[in-house]
């Protein structure tokens, strides 16, 4: 019995390539192309701006009642550590305040101050908001 090889290349004895056609650049519409080029490169700069936001501005999420806890462990987070950072056990080292702030320069304020509380190591850090 023949191998797979011998067998393809019994099939393809007779086969000739196909003829390629000769191709011709075209110079004209070439301004509109680097203007549009351009363009796209300038939005895609824009949109990597917006996406490295921690904060999203979906307005498809629903609000939740004043008095309802949010919390948020990550795996690997002692059980004993999660409940004395939610007492507030904790030395806070860094304080945001967002009062009379609007929502957009609150929201370049979050996103820079999580950031630099990163950059400095801070563990524990507190925002205040609302009333």
């Amino acid at each position: 019995m023949q191998n797979d090889e011998e067998l393809f290349w019994q099939e393809m004895r007779d086969v000739t390539p196909m003829a390629r056609a000769s191709r011709v650049r075209s110079t004209a519409g070439e301004r509109s192309r680097d203007a549009s080029l351009q363009e796209r490169r300038a939005a895609a700069v824009t949109e990597k701006a917006k996406d490295d936001s921690l904060l999203s501005d979906r307005d498809d999420i629903e609000g939740l009642d004043p008095w309802y806890v949010l919390d948020f462990k990550r795996p690997g987070v002692q059980n004993g550590v999660f409940r004395k950072l939610k007492q507030g056990r904790y030395e806070v080292e860094a304080v945001l305040d967002l009062h009379r702030m609007t929502v957009e320069v609150a929201r370049r304020e979050i996103d820079a101050f999580i950031k630099d509380s990163q950059v400095l190591g801070l563990r524990s850090v507190m925002v205040v908001h609302g009333k």
